[in-house]
């Protein structure tokens, strides 16, 4: 069965450093584990990219900050976070994630349940 296959029972294990990749053109999405109830997944942001205010209805979003200096967005609230920090969207609250800092900034975002698979 496919990595994160709801029906496969396995532990699954894994390193976020292994997906960890950056691109000066555009924010690097990785997906580490989903499952039909939750998916992981890593944001890559150079100096400048950001993530521009969004919501996901039905779904819960938080951010955890690896590396870097992250500039979060959650309702109308906006606090500069560091690393072992993170920030909670529950579902349909605006969110944003930008990276102002002079490093690379590296986020673990967990949603749940996870959205729809794009067609």
């Amino acid at each position: 069965m496919p990595f994160g296959d709801p029906r496969d029972v396995t532990p699954m294990f894994g390193s976020i450093f292994a997906a960890q990749k950056f691109d000066k053109a555009a924010i690097v999405k990785a997906a580490l584990a989903n499952t039909d109830r939750l998916a992981v997944g890593l944001l890559c942001l150079e100096h400048g990219q950001a993530q521009e205010l969004h919501a996901h209805e039905g779904a819960d979003k938080l951010y955890f900050v690896v590396e870097g200096t992250a500039h979060v967005t959650v309702g109308k609230a906006s606090e500069d976070m560091g690393p072992g920090t993170f920030a909670l969207a529950q579902a349909g609250e605006p969110h944003a994630i930008a990276n102002r800092g002079r490093d690379r900034l590296t986020v673990l975002s967990v949603v749940a349940p996870p959205p729809p698979a794009k067609k």
